[in-house]
């Protein structure tokens, strides 16, 4: 039924952002589900308040905001599934104080946190799904806070689009943003690959960041054209964003990160979805904590409200293509 949607403005959030934050977090929420509207292109804040939470600019000026646990207060999201939250703290919507139109999502995974499919995780995943031969576009923008602890686990995952099979078995991610070494990395999964690796590692990687990403806003976008043959690939753009859209705040300009051209995905798929939070299959003793916001994806550049020239145009850098495989 999600399959001819044109553009979907997913939660709650435009896209904002560009603070170097500091973030303390503690909160827990009473309010009921049945107080969250049935559609959500604003977040509307449910009465009876909500944990406290502050974000501390780079210039010492503080933010007041509400936190409201998605599992434990707000119960669901339109369109999306919750089922790989763990507990209360697993995720929440944090509403800006006197910023109707700012929204984040927080996501935080604890050591004690329950295993969830042979992993520790706080995801929500998007119910749409892309199939083999279509080009679907992404947006999102991602926080790590300055006191993210980057050696806590080697391996971090930020955000993903995974494969459904109709057998119900799963392989690897098609593609996935991950924290390796305290740097971005996104790195891709196909049919070759995964023979090649025995469904081990974290496949090909197709980028690598060379700065410390905390601290800063890293605002996305990804053009994915879906199939397991030589006609799939992956374009992808990063600028640092901005949260309160203030005179203080300009966004950076477009790079793009990502030219990719080559197989995405598995001949079987019956489709591929998309799903952010953090997620990590590695020992870990204290909390790791981010933040996403700003979620759209669409069918061109335009429905996720890309208008600028950088993504109409072909792209200056060389096609990567990796290495034959046996």
């Amino acid at each position: 039924m999600h399959r001819h949607r044109k553009c979907r403005l997913s939660l709650l959030l435009p896209m904002l952002f560009s603070l170097a934050l500091f973030v303390t977090v503690d909160a827990r929420s009473g309010a009921k589900s049945e107080d969250l509207p049935s559609a959500l292109p604003a977040f509307v804040p449910p009465p009876g308040g909500g944990g406290k939470f502050v974000l501390r600019s780079f210039d010492g000026e503080t933010v007041p905001t509400r936190n409201y646990s998605i599992k434990c207060a707000l119960g669901e999201l339109p369109n999306f599934s919750a089922r790989r939250l763990d507990d209360c703290h697993s995720a929440s919507v944090v509403d800006v104080v006197g910023w109707p139109n700012v929204g984040l999502l927080h996501f935080a995974i604890d050591p004690n946190d329950a295993q969830i499919s042979d992993g520790t995780r706080a995801e929500l995943r998007d119910l749409f799904e892309a199939h083999n031969g279509d080009e679907q576009w992404y947006r999102f923008s991602t926080l790590l806070p300055r006191n993210f602890p980057s050696d806590q686990a080697p391996g971090v995952v930020l955000a993903q689009w995974h494969e459904r099979l109709a057998s119900g078995d799963a392989l690897r991610p098609p593609l996935a943003l991950r924290l390796v070494g305290g740097k971005f990395a996104v790195t891709v999964w196909n049919a070759d690959i995964y023979r090649e690796q025995a469904g081990d590692g974290d496949g090909a990687t197709v980028y690598r960041g060379d700065v410390d990403p905390r601290g800063m806003i890293n605002e996305f976008v990804f053009r994915i054209a879906w199939n397991a043959n030589a006609t799939g690939g992956v374009t992808a753009w990063r600028r640092d964003g901005c949260l309160l859209p203030t005179p203080r705040c300009q966004a950076g300009p477009w790079q793009q990160i990502i030219k990719y051209a080559g197989p995405i995905g598995y001949p079987q798929a019956a489709g591929y979805y998309f799903k952010f939070g953090v997620y990590t299959t590695h020992h870990f003793t204290e909390r790791l904590a981010v933040y996403h916001f700003g979620y759209r994806s669409g069918q061109s550049a335009a429905s996720i409200g890309t208008r600028e020239a950088i993504f109409l145009q072909p792209a200056s850098e060389s096609v990567m293509h990796l290495p034959p495989r046996n």
